[in-house]
């Protein structure tokens, strides 16, 4: 009964990790050009609500709409795998190991602690997709309409952002093709 446990536990561990390894780069790339589209979206719309246009704004703010909702759909994604394998972890904790005979106590002790690191999707081993990403990247491509001082400076904070990690992530391809 342990054994198909494990097995299946080790099949799911491994089948995200697949995942993870084949939409890193794309899921790296999709946040960060939808983050820059983004801020660029809502830097328009202020625009056209400042110069009346409505039809600017309300072109720019379905695009904006449309961007959230894709990194919304990828970090809900990261989310839920995160999730899922903390129910697994909570569930190999609450098992009354103590109480087994000591081959199958230790095997499940083993299980338990490789289930206390979850697996995460990242973007480009960068950063984690999550929904603190989400939230993180919706809290930073906000542009206040009352100043334009603050959206430009936040605009230019957001891209600096992107422009840093692109650097790290292309220094740390670099080290390992290097290596």
């Amino acid at each position: 009964m342990l054994a198909v446990i494990v097995n299946g536990h080790v099949d799911a561990l491994t089948y995200s990790k697949h995942i993870s390894t084949a939409l890193q780069e794309l899921c790296f790339l999709e946040v960060m050009a939808s983050t820059l589209l983004m801020c660029s979206c809502e830097y328009q719309s202020i625009t056209g609500w400042k110069s009346r246009d409505m039809v600017l704004m309300g072109t720019y703010t379905g695009f904006m709409l449309s961007f959230t909702f894709n990194i919304l759909v990828l970090c809900h994604a990261g989310e839920l795998l995160v999730e899922e394998a903390e129910k697994f972890s909570n569930a190999t904790y609450n098992i009354e190991w103590y109480n087994l005979p000591g081959n199958q106590a230790l095997d499940l002790v083993i299980l338990i602690n490789i289930a206390r690191y979850p697996p995460k999707l990242t973007g480009g081993k960068v950063f984690e997709i999550s929904m603190n990403t989400f939230s993180t990247v919706r809290r930073e491509s906000f542009i206040n309409p009352d100043s334009n001082e603050i959206s430009r400076m936040n605009m230019i904070h957001v891209i600096f952002q992107v422009l840093k990690s692109s650097v790290v992530y292309l220094n740390l391809c670099r080290a390992v093709s290097e290596w």
